[in-house]
């Protein structure tokens, strides 16, 4: 079977961006990752802050790593062992790579 290249993308809350980043990179040290700050919108995931609740939003970052689609089930077996009831939410995609 050959590995596609995929993009696995998370969306997590931001108390977990430094757990999560350490986790992924044991995971899979050699692939590319980006990680950014975001804000959810309709995300009722968890009970909001008041301070949320003013500005509408909660913090939240995205974690995306590019890398074959084996490794890619492999790192979200594990994940859903290590981070069960985190949630941490993920989208997996077909990528086509190029650099010009």
């Amino acid at each position: 079977m050959t590995a596609h290249t995929v993009r696995l993308e998370f969306i997590a809350p931001r108390v977990l961006e430094a757990e999560l980043i350490d986790w992924v990179a044991e995971q899979t040290p050699t692939d590319p990752m980006l990680v950014a700050s975001v804000r959810g919108y309709n995300d009722y995931s968890r009970p909001m802050t008041v301070a949320e609740q003013v500005e509408g939003t909660l913090p939240m970052f995205r974690l995306s790593i590019t890398t074959d689609e084996v490794t890619a089930q492999r790192v979200l077996a594990a994940l859903a062992d290590d981070f069960t009831g985190s949630g941490i939410r993920w989208t997996l995609f077909p990528v086509t790579l190029g650099i010009v």
